[in-house]
C-alpha cells in the first residue's frame, strides 16, 4: 500500500513497503528469482486457499486478491474454477505489470489488476466482494522496542504498524459485500501484532469468525463485516 506520509513512521521499518517490493520485481527474470525464494510459502498460500471452508459451497462470484504482488495466488483460483472474477490489489505497482503479463501469457481473462492503496480501498466502500483475502499482506512480526517494561511508551515502530493495520481494516470494511468473509493469513504473527490488528479490526466494525480461525499451521483470521463480538477486548482475541 502506499507509503505513510513522512514523520509518521520511518519507512525502512515497513518490509513491505512499495519501496522495497517494487526493485525485487522490475523484470521477469529477477520476479522469478524472488518468487523462487518464496516457493514454499505460495505453494502453502495455495493449498491452504484451495481448502478454505469459503468454497465448501463451489465457486464464489467475486474474490479479491488483497496485497497479492504478482497475483500468483489470485491466478491459481482463478484458473482451478474457484471463482469466477478475482481482483490483485497491490501497493506496488511492479509485481503487478509482472503478473498483467503472466495472466496474459495464461489466457486468464477473469482476472485484474489494481494498483491503489489500502487507505483509498476504504474510503471507496464499494461493498464488491464475497470473499476477501490478505495472504502474506501484511507484516504481522510487530515487536515494541521496550517489550520488557510494561509501562514503556509507544515508538515510531508502533505507529507504522498500527496505521498499516488500520488501513488493512478499512480496506476488508469498505471491500466486502455485507455477507462476505474475509481472511488474514500469514506464518507466525507476534501477539503485538494481533493485539493491535484486533484492535482496529474492531474500530471498523469487522467481526473475528473464530469458527473458521485458527493458528495450527499458520495464521487464518476470518473475518465478517456483522456478527457478535465473542471476546470482551481486543487483547483477549490476540491471545486465543
Amino acid at each position: 500500500m502506499e507509503p505513510l506520509p513522512s514523520g509518521e513512521a520511518s519507512q525502512a521499518t515497513d518490509i513491505m513497503s512499495a519501496e522495497q517490493m517494487n526493485p525485487l520485481f522490475i523484470d521477469e527474470e529477477l520476479a522469478v528469482e524472488t518468487l523462487g525464494s518464496n516457493f514454499d510459502r505460495l505453494a502453502n498460500s495455495m493449498e491452504r486457499l484451495g481448502s478454505s471452508p469459503v468454497f465448501k459451497k463451489g465457486k464464489i462470484e467475486r474474490v479479491c486478491d488483497l496485497g497479492g504482488g504478482t497475483g500468483i495466488v489470485g491466478m491459481w483460483l482463478t484458473k482451478n474454477g474457484r471463482c469466477e472474477f478475482c481482483d490483485v490489489i497491490d501497493h506496488a505497482e511492479n509485481p503487478l505489470a509482472i503478473g498483467r503479463i503472466w495472466a496474459e501469457r495464461c489466457s486468464l481473462q477473469r482476472i485484474t489488476f489494481t494498483h491503489t492503496s489500502y487507505a483509498a480501498l476504504a474510503a471507496s466502500g464499494s461493498h464488491d466482494f464475497d470473499f476477501v483475502f490478505a495472504e502474506h499482506g501484511i507484516d504481522l512480526g510487530y515487536v515494541p522496542k521496550n517489550s520488557e517494561l510494561a509501562d514503556a511508551p509507544g515508538d515510531e515502530s508502533e505507529a507504522l504498524f498500527f496505521n498499516r493495520y488500520r488501513e488493512l481494516a478499512g480496506a476488508f470494511s469498505g471491500l466486502l459485500r455485507t455477507n462476505g468473509v474475509g481472511l488474514i493469513g500469514g506464518g507466525s504473527p507476534t501477539p503485538d501484532s494481533l493485539s493491535l490488528l484486533c484492535t482496529v479490526l474492531r474500530e471498523h466494525g469487522m467481526i473475528v469468525d473464530w469458527k473458521l480461525s485458527s493458528n495450527e499451521h499458520g495464521l487464518l483470521l476470518y473475518l465478517r463485516p456483522q456478527g457478535r463480538i465473542v471476546f470482551d477486548s481486543p487483547g483477549d482475541e490476540a491471545l486465543v
